[in-house]
């Protein structure tokens, strides 16, 4: 299987893709790109920040006045996103729930180790859409940077 990018499924969608910026250098490089983004580009209406970045991100909106009018997903529950969220600036944010990543992967090695084998083939774990509505939810039982809906593991869902 090749390497899926978004172009291909925002394609499908009828959805003009006009840039893919990385951006891992941090705050700053993420805010020039978006700057030169809306620069080039004034048309713009969508914007998914699927980084950490968003820092640099929101910065560039701001400073391109484009904030609160280009609809923004972003990836993850970030203290800065939630930020945003609670200003109305972020529509919704996928949320990767790491903590139960790292639960599954334990129990996988766990299993491998104990009973020579793995449980499954494959685990999927969706991500959750977290909007202003339901993100205090996940605070729940839980720290604000890995978020939890249940005490019950993954791998104990799929047992049951």
């Amino acid at each position: 299987m090749g390497k899926i990018t978004i172009t291909e499924p925002a394609r499908r969608l009828g959805v003009s893709v006009c840039a893919v910026n990385k951006a891992f250098a941090g705050k700053p490089k993420g805010s020039d790109k978006t700057r030169r983004l809306f620069r080039e580009h004034p048309e713009v209406r969508g914007l998914y920040a699927a980084t950490d970045n968003f820092g640099g991100i929101f910065r560039g909106l701001k400073q391109q006045r484009r904030a609160g009018r280009v609809k923004v997903v972003a990836t993850g529950v970030f203290p800065e996103i939630r930020d945003a969220m609670d200003q109305g600036l972020v529509q919704f944010s996928l949320h990767q729930r790491m903590a139960e990543q790292g639960d599954m992967a334990v129990q996988c090695l766990h299993d491998v180790l104990l009973n020579h084998r793995l449980v499954a083939e494959r685990v999927l774990l969706p991500p959750r859409v977290v909007v202003q509505g339901n993100i205090q939810r996940l605070d729940r039982g839980s720290s604000a940077s890995s978020p939890r809906l249940s005490d019950e593991t993954p791998l104990e869902r799929l047992r049951s």
